[in-house]
């Protein structure tokens, strides 16, 4: 469950800029951030400033090709 500020790590496979998207459940995009990345490794992020309601929320994490979905809950 998440509060105010989203914390993940994303392990990155080359140096293209990773792209974050939090989206609701009716698809609408809350927040994007670019996290630009200059290796392969494992990075922890930060989306922040935050104000959701209670509910379920899917996070992607895109890097070139790759992409990852995760669901998120706020309480």
């Amino acid at each position: 469950p998440i509060e105010e500020v989203l914390h993940f790590t994303y392990t990155s496979t080359g140096n293209a800029s990773m792209v974050a998207q939090l989206v609701d459940q009716q698809g609408k995009t809350l927040k994007q951030q670019v996290y630009h990345v200059s290796a392969d490794g494992i990075y922890s992020m930060d989306i922040s400033d935050l104000s959701l309601t209670s509910g379920l929320y899917l996070l992607s994490v895109r890097q070139g090709a790759h992409a990852q979905f995760f669901r998120v809950i706020k309480n």
